[in-house]
């Protein structure tokens, strides 16, 4: 599982989330609404070990997310980001750094790769293409895909949904289904109420 408690954000004088605390537990898909995207993206950051928290904590199977723990969690955790600005690199390129693989991995993989892009509605020329010729909505669903090709446990994305036009948020929503299982933590932020219909388990922020 991983938990928020009492968690309370502040950046720049500003109080993003106050008390806040939930679980999100393996074998459900848990998806995070709110109205603001910088509150939410505060709190991915914060399971990241990215944010620090000025009250409270977040730990992954009871164990608190510290400083120098962080790097070591965040190996178990596929994620997911809002923003994906990465200029002018080929996509093949991209994804085998975003999976750490080698070229010759890469071809291996390609089989599992193109049935993740099938189910996300990618097309496959889309590999050779260079990353910002690409439609934003096209590549968040490029980002998403790599969830399905990661071996982990934990998968936490924030607002996967936000860029999705109306054909493909279906396609996106059942993708984000496909992913849970009764080992898999699946959790999501969004700030679209039918995009967290998807979920087994919704939590509202207040603020």
């Amino acid at each position: 599982m991983i938990e928020i408690k009492d968690a309370t954000i502040t950046i720049a004088g500003k109080t993003l989330l106050e008390d806040c605390s939930f679980i999100a537990h393996k074998g459900q898909i848990t998806a995070i609404l709110g109205c603001n995207s910088e509150a939410l993206t505060a709190l991915v950051h914060a399971f990241l070990g990215f944010q620090p928290l000025n009250k409270g904590y977040v730990s992954i199977d009871g164990e608190e997310i510290m400083p120098l723990s962080a790097p070591f969690f965040r190996q178990k955790i596929a994620y997911v980001p809002a923003n994906f600005a990465f200029g002018n690199m080929q996509v093949s390129e991209l994804l085998r750094t975003l999976m750490g693989n080698s070229l010759s991995v890469m071809k291996e993989q390609k089989k599992a790769l193109w049935k993740e892009w099938e189910a996300l509605a990618i097309e496959r020329s889309c590999y050779d293409a260079v990353w910002e010729s690409l439609p934003i909505d096209v590549q968040q669903r490029i980002v998403l895909s790599v969830t399905g090709m990661l071996d982990r446990k934990i998968i936490l994305m924030n607002q996967p949904t936000l860029y999705q036009t109306e054909e493909s948020l279906k396609i996106v929503t059942t993708y984000i289904k496909s992913l849970s299982s009764e080992d898999n933590i699946v959790c999501f932020t969004t700030m679209d109420e039918e995009s967290a219909q998807v979920a087994d388990v919704i939590i509202k922020l207040t603020m």
